[in-house]
């Protein structure tokens, strides 16, 4: 099972859901479930943030963790190159 590795940042504009979980991140973009806000690039991990007004994130992540979630293979790969190659081009 996944580290717990994600939160919520909530703000004035309708709150940000952050997580460190690149997996997860991917999962979240390739779906569809939340959209990408932006990614602040770490030397050690990165974070990603993601729009998230009806604060659902954390029950994404619980999903994420706890059941088998059909999303294409190829498009979750590719989406986790994009999201490297946003982090790498920043560091």
């Amino acid at each position: 099972m996944p580290r717990p590795t994600a939160s919520v940042d909530t703000r004035a504009d309708g709150g940000l859901y952050k997580t460190a979980n690149l997996n997860f991140a991917a999962y979240l973009c390739a779906s569809g479930r939340l959209a990408f806000d932006h990614a602040e690039p770490r030397e050690h991990h990165s974070e990603f943030y993601f729009r998230d007004p009806e604060q659902i994130g954390s029950a994404l992540w619980t999903e994420y963790c706890t059941r088998d979630l059909p999303t294409s293979a190829r498009l979750l790969l590719e989406t986790r190159t994009a999201l490297l190659n946003e982090i790498r081009g920043r560091v």
